[in-house]
């Protein structure tokens, strides 16, 4: 199974400096840091979402972090995992109608968190909660604290 990150994901966190991986033969439990995506000294963690076994890692991106958003479905993808109970972790996945349902969702608690967090309300109200997805980079725009907030609410599910 291929593990990597989506799309939303990716552009909200926008231009990265630096990956920090874990090595192939390593053990990953679901809801613990998988990876270490770093935007000069702000860093923002990722989550496994299965438990499994780490089989190799993608080296072009840890060699290439920036291009990381390029093509992050079928070439850009962090880790091969041999996942320990693969039908359990399925079924915790959205798939199909469930998926835009879920995306709906999460635009609005993302539109909502921002709103309520981000100190440049100008810069907030111009791109979330007019309806708009412009997205891109918005987590350059947060603190620290905010930073581990955003990892709580949305990156830990």
């Amino acid at each position: 199974m291929q593990l990597g990150l989506d799309e939303m994901i990716g552009r909200l966190i926008g231009k990265v400096s630096l990956i920090q991986f874990k090595n192939a033969g390593e053990e990953v439990r679901k809801g613990e840091p998988i990876a270490v995506l770093y935007q000069g000294e702000k860093k923002v963690r990722l989550f496994s979402p299965i438990d499994g076994t780490i089989v190799k890692k993608n080296a072009d991106i840890e060699n290439a972090p920036q291009k990381f958003m390029e093509d992050p479905y079928r070439t850009n993808w962090f880790y091969q995992i041999r996942p320990k109970n693969l039908s359990e972790d399925l079924s915790h996945l959205k798939i199909a109608e469930k998926t835009k349902a879920w995306w709906s969702q999460e635009l609005n608690r993302l539109r909502e968190f921002v709103t309520g967090n981000l100190p440049q309300k100008a810069f907030a109200g111009a791109t979330l909660t007019d309806g708009g997805t412009s997205i891109d980079g918005l987590i350059e725009h947060f603190d620290n604290k905010m930073v581990e907030e955003f990892e709580a609410r949305f990156l830990r599910r």
